[in-house]
């Protein structure tokens, strides 16, 4: 289970991003069951405020719609609507008509700062190399990760 660094969505292969997807919906129910799951990725994502999982989602999803898939908006919508305590109310998200259209909150805020850092964007990059290396990423995914980040990936010599 992994939630990759945000800087890393716009250009995660295929099979990554729409890994993220489960992955999130999988946190979501989780995250309602609080104490009957114990778990590094719930534990870290529960130090952070709700509206920074929310903000993620946003992020994923519009990727997700960008590339073309198709996906079950409603359960966006459920997440987006989540308040975090079992119940599906605004929460800390304001405005309801930015919940039909995904990519309205993704530019707008920092999130997961103490965790999504330089160390942990290093880690992730790490992961998908050795996806690479493996033959799970494939050639064309990982020239658009490295044209991206290719001064830390040879810093990181990998």
């Amino acid at each position: 289970m992994r939630l990759w660094h945000t800087d890393l969505i716009d250009v995660l292969p295929r099979k990554q991003l729409i890994s993220q997807w489960r992955e999130i919906l999988y946190l979501k129910k989780v995250l309602i069951e609080k104490d009957s799951y114990n778990h590094v990725l719930v534990d870290v994502v529960m130090t952070f405020p709700l509206s920074d999982f929310k903000i993620y989602t946003d992020m994923v999803t519009a990727e997700i719609i960008r590339r073309g898939y198709k996906i079950d908006l409603g359960k966006y919508i459920d997440v987006m609507k989540w308040d975090g305590n079992n119940s599906f109310v605004c929460g800390d998200i304001e405005d309801m008509s930015n919940f039909s259209k995904p990519g309205n909150f993704s530019n707008s805020y920092a999130i997961f700062i103490t965790w999504h850092n330089s160390a942990y964007l290093r880690q992730c990059l790490a992961n998908l190399k050795e996806k690479y290396d493996r033959g799970s990423v494939m050639d064309n995914e990982w020239k658009v990760i490295d044209d991206k980040f290719h001064d830390i990936i040879k810093e990181m010599r990998i």
